[in-house]
C-alpha cells in the first residue's frame, strides 16, 4: 500500500479537526472561571471601588471642574457705569 485512501484521508482530516474542536472547547474562558475571584486585601479593596466609574471622588472631581461664579463677579465694581454685568 503506497498511502491513505481518499476515504481514510477524509476520515483522518475529520478527527483532526473534531480533536482540535475539543480541545479549543477545554480552554477556559474568563466568564467561566474554577476557582471563587480571590479575596483582596483592604489596599486592593479601596483601589478597587476607588477606580470605579461613578464613584464618589469622580463625582466631585466632575463637580470641581465645572467653574462657579465667583460673588465679587457677580456685581459690577464701584463707580463703573459704563462696565454691563452678566
Amino acid at each position: 500500500m503506497a498511502g491513505y485512501t481518499p476515504d481514510e484521508k477524509l476520515r483522518l482530516q475529520q478527527l483532526r479537526a473534531l480533536r482540535r474542536r475539543w480541545l479549543k472547547d477545554q480552554e477556559l474562558s474568563p466568564r467561566e472561571p474554577v476557582l471563587p475571584p480571590p479575596k483582596l486585601g483592604p489596599v486592593d479593596r479601596f483601589w478597587k471601588r476607588f477606580l470605579q466609574p461613578g464613584s464618589f471622588w469622580r463625582l466631585q472631581v466632575s463637580e470641581a471642574r465645572v467653574p462657579q461664579p465667583c460673588p465679587a463677579e457677580a456685581f459690577p465694581p464701584r463707580g463703573s457705569l459704563d462696565h454691563r454685568g452678566p
